[in-house]
């Protein structure tokens, strides 16, 4: 528990994820709010694997991950793509949709919002404007340390259902 920074009581669990404190009842594995099965899983990987390892401040990228490699084709079009596409050159609703889902605006790229996922993740996106002669790029990076607590694919997953929820947020968010 102390080394995935979350608490532990009797027969409970209680563990942030993103804006909300889960709590996981014991022996049952019963998550309070319930989640989406995979978030469950993830949260169980995340809990089971910690290290403890302390955030390190260098981010990396998915391709860097052990074994993120081969992946990193996949996550760019199901997670990288879908961020671009919908906010480039809209670097002020990404900030919105990130604060209104729990992010706050990072220093990084032109624009760029970070998630503190689990107590010892978190996850960052970010987007550099193009110009006539350079394209606009984004990409999602992970704090080194995330190596010490989920795989791959758990952060695939992770990118994948932040990016679709800030999605969802710009596009529910009222018209000014």
């Amino acid at each position: 528990c102390r080394r995935s920074g979350a608490r532990r009581g009797s027969g409970v669990l209680e563990v942030r994820f993103l804006r909300e404190t889960l709590r996981i009842f014991l022996p049952q594995v019963a998550f309070q709010p319930e989640l989406p099965l995979i978030e469950q899983v993830i949260t169980l990987r995340y809990l089971i694997n910690a290290s403890g390892m302390p955030p390190t401040g260098r981010w990396i990228s998915f391709s860097d991950l052990p074994g993120g490699a081969p992946y990193f084709p996949a996550f760019r079009k199901r997670v990288v793509e879908p961020l671009l596409k919908c906010f480039s050159g809209a670097g002020g609703k990404l900030v919105e949709a990130a604060e209104a889902l729990g992010g706050e605006e990072l220093d990084y790229g032109d624009v760029g919002v970070v998630f503190q996922v689990f107590p010892k993740v978190k996850v960052a996106f970010v987007l550099w404007e193009g110009d006539e002669e350079v394209p606009s790029n984004a990409n999602v990076l992970f704090d080194e340390s995330v190596r010490g607590y989920l795989s791959p694919d758990d952060l695939r997953e992770l990118g994948w259902r932040l990016v679709y929820r800030m999605i969802k947020e710009v596009r529910h968010a009222p018209h000014h």
